[in-house]
């Protein structure tokens, strides 16, 4: 069995095949995951401070040159 499991692996972990594992499904895979759990970067729902908040984050998103704020801002 060693015989035939050797060269398939071989094969996976080359350069080309491990990039293209690691390098686009893997990592879409995390963001995603990622995602489901918070938020991600779009507006976040706030209970106190909330008009105060989104003012500040219309006006810091307008000075970096984005139509809308995100959760940085």
């Amino acid at each position: 069995m060693r015989s035939r499991v050797e060269p398939w692996l071989t094969a996976l972990f080359q350069s080309e095949h491990l990039s293209l594992l690691a390098g686009s499904g893997l990592t879409h895979a995390v963001h995603h995951l990622a995602t489901k759990l918070v938020d991600g970067m779009g507006e976040a729902t706030l209970t106190s401070y909330k008009d105060e908040i989104e003012k500040a984050a219309k006006e810091a998103s307008q000075k970096a040159g984005r139509k809308a704020g995100n959760l940085e801002d």
